[in-house]
């Protein structure tokens, strides 16, 4: 199962921090990520990290094992965060973290979690909602989402049954909190 962190930027490690007992694959995304710093962040973190290994021309592969002694595959991509929502099998999301992104300068505009920001106005909400597991956790402060996420409570949208679990960075003059919620696939 993968932990995918799109549009990740410097939170690699914050990201990485969701990595759980069922995740396989640390999968981060940025446009231009840079495969040296994301190599740095995960070694502050005290992870052992093994030799790199190109899969295609954007995205590199290598084994880590983590301070708690669980080995996974990390995978930093360089394409736009887009193409591997596409691309993931149905269900394989586990844990979906995204925070600190926009739809202004440096932003990305996409609405993973809603209709999308900004000039392109891209939602990749549907598709993503087919790729997360059955029962999935999301971490947001809710950029570029539905208003819901902002008001922390339960709600059922996009087929599912969004539940708020608990505050995991509080707000700072720059951003919004960022919460953990779990997304609970509903019966058609």
């Amino acid at each position: 199962m993968y932990l995918f962190a799109p549009c990740v930027g410097r939170d690699i490690a914050f990201a990485a921090s969701f990595v759980g007992e069922e995740t396989s694959v640390l999968r981060l995304n940025d446009v231009g990520a840079n495969l040296a710093n994301a190599r740095l962040a995960l070694s502050s973190i005290g992870w052992q990290l093994g030799k790199e290994m190109k899969v295609s021309s954007a995205v590199t592969r290598f084994e880590a094992l983590t301070p708690l002694s669980k080995v996974l595959a990390v995978e930093i991509d360089s394409n736009d965060a887009k193409d591997f929502v596409l691309e993931a099998e149905l269900g394989s999301i586990k844990t979906f973290v995204y925070h600190h992104d926009g739809s202004s300068e440096g932003g990305s505009g996409l609405g993973f979690l809603g209709p999308g920001m900004g000039r392109q106005k891209n939602s990749l909400v549907d598709q993503l909602m087919e790729k997360l597991a059955d029962h999935a956790f999301v971490v947001t402060d809710g950029s570029n989402g539905d208003f819901r996420f902002r008001k922390l409570k339960v709600f059922s949208k996009y087929g599912r049954t969004w539940t708020p679990i608990r505050q995991i960075v509080a707000r700072d003059s720059s951003y919004r909190a960022t919460w953990l919620w779990t997304a609970t696939r509903t019966l058609p």
